[in-house]
């Protein structure tokens, strides 16, 4: 039986040294089935993909929120992720799930 891999993440790279926050709309935002679309564009998603697919695991995407470098992120893009990932995860978490990517 394959296992099953949930797929999620927030791309930044935070610069501290920025005075200015991160707001959530300068975030771009991909769901479900958009996430594989990452497979051969050389980042760190990409890798994970290929791997997955080596390995015959069962993705489950969820939520991917990226942006540019900039300042420390907001509270709101945190607060909002999060409730994305439980609202499309669910009560998989625990019965279906073998690990969170």
């Amino acid at each position: 039986m394959p296992k099953k891999i949930v797929l999620a993440g927030i791309f930044h790279e935070t610069n501290t040294f920025l005075k200015n926050e991160t707001l959530l709309e300068e975030f771009e935002e991909f769901t479900g089935e958009q996430l594989l679309r990452f497979k051969g564009d050389r980042t760190s998603v990409s890798g994970f993909l290929e791997v997955a697919q080596y390995q015959d695991w069962e993705l489950i995407p969820t939520i991917l929120l990226r942006t540019r470098p900039s300042g420390m992120v907001a509270d709101e893009v945190v607060e909002y992720f999060w409730q994305q990932f439980v609202d499309r995860v669910g009560d998989r978490l625990t019965d279906e799930v073998d690990a969170v990517y």
